[in-house]
């Protein structure tokens, strides 16, 4: 009985770490019409709004490397997931290079201005590397 229950805390306790893991990426707040940052699992608020954007990943960068000359300049691809306060999250890829590089959510467009860093050929990126710059307006 005693090895079921240090089990049951020692479950409980990884699964709090686990959540505050998760949770411990910080979140800013965003000025419509200006251009911000965010990490790979960082969310921006909307100022004056409950519409929350979380970047959460890229689905695509075949973007031409830096240090290298090409004939086609690629894509990038990133994914977004957007919620109001509790709603229900909408999931969303915009890229740079191809269409569609913004959409319209609740009152506001969302589109993409950037990713960085550039690929290189010498230093391939971790999916945790990336930062986005993304730009809401009002609609």
């Amino acid at each position: 009985m005693r090895r079921v229950v240090i089990a049951a805390l020692l479950v409980i306790v990884a699964g709090c770490n686990a959540f505050q893991s998760a949770e411990s990426k910080r979140s800013v707040l965003v000025q419509t019409g200006s251009d911000f940052d965010l990490v790979t699992g960082e969310t921006a608020r909307v100022s004056g709004s409950f519409v929350n954007i979380t970047f959460t990943g890229v689905r695509e960068d075949s973007r031409c490397p830096a240090d290298v000359q090409c004939v086609w300049q690629g894509n990038a691809a990133v994914r977004l997931a957007l919620r109001h306060a509790n709603g229900p999250v909408t999931d969303t890829v915009l890229s740079l290079n191809q269409e569609p590089h913004s959409m319209r959510y609740e009152n506001f467009f969302v589109s993409v201005r950037d990713l960085n860093p550039q690929r290189r050929t010498d230093h391939p990126l971790k999916p945790e590397d990336y930062t986005v710059t993304l730009r809401v307006t009002a609609h």
